[in-house]
């Protein structure tokens, strides 16, 4: 029985690639189909299946922060089919309440981190209010793709693999440990809005 990863490059679902930028900064896939020829590997092809696949598979349907989710399992495993794979364990097991439609479970996590600030850091609190300045909005990123844009590629990693071991709840840790980490350095910003 042929998977979904089985098609050998071929269009599934009527999903079609945008191909690879060329040494030359056309597109590949463009140029090789031209003269007959078809991509090895195009990232972007891999991404769009990975996604459609996810997507399908999810009562969710598709939600923003797979893509960059997805993106860095692609880049990180052995093919598209254990990245799929990976991406199913984040969306129905992991971090469910991130690829969800709705906000309203990442509200609620954002809600929870406001908080701890207020509780644990009322200085920082005290002057990113006085900015008008949520403390879940400095560390939206962290929230919304997992600290992707956030922390470099390494970090990235061994906080997804903090999150696999130890839960979801690694991720909030993270968050104000950070907030904890960089509390002086907020604190000396004179307009706490420009790091927005």
């Amino acid at each position: 029985e042929d998977s979904y990863f089985s098609s050998g490059g071929e269009d599934v679902a009527g999903v079609s690639g945008r191909g690879n930028v060329g040494p030359d900064g056309g597109n590949e896939s463009v140029a090789s189909s031209e003269r007959g020829e078809r991509c090895e590997f195009c990232l972007l092809d891999a991404l769009e299946r990975v996604l459609t696949a996810v997507m399908c598979r999810s009562p969710q349907g598709y939600c923003p922060a797979m893509c960059t989710v997805a993106g860095v399992l692609l880049l990180e495993a052995d093919d598209e089919e254990n990245a799929f794979w990976m991406l199913v364990a984040f969306v129905e097991d992991l971090v469910p309440w991130l690829f969800t439609r709705s906000a309203s479970a990442l509200n609620a996590e954002a809600a929870a981190v406001d908080f701890t600030v207020e509780v644990e850091m009322p200085a920082l609190h005290a002057k990113l209010l006085k900015a008008s300045v949520r403390p879940a909005l400095l560390v939206a990123g962290w929230l919304t793709r997992l600290a992707v844009t956030v922390l470099p590629g390494e970090g990235v990693l061994r906080l997804w693999d903090a999150i696999i071991l130890e839960g979801a709840e690694v991720l909030s840790h993270a968050v104000l440990a950070f907030l904890r980490l960089h509390g002086e350095t907020l604190m000396a910003v004179p307009d706490p809005s420009a790091l927005l």
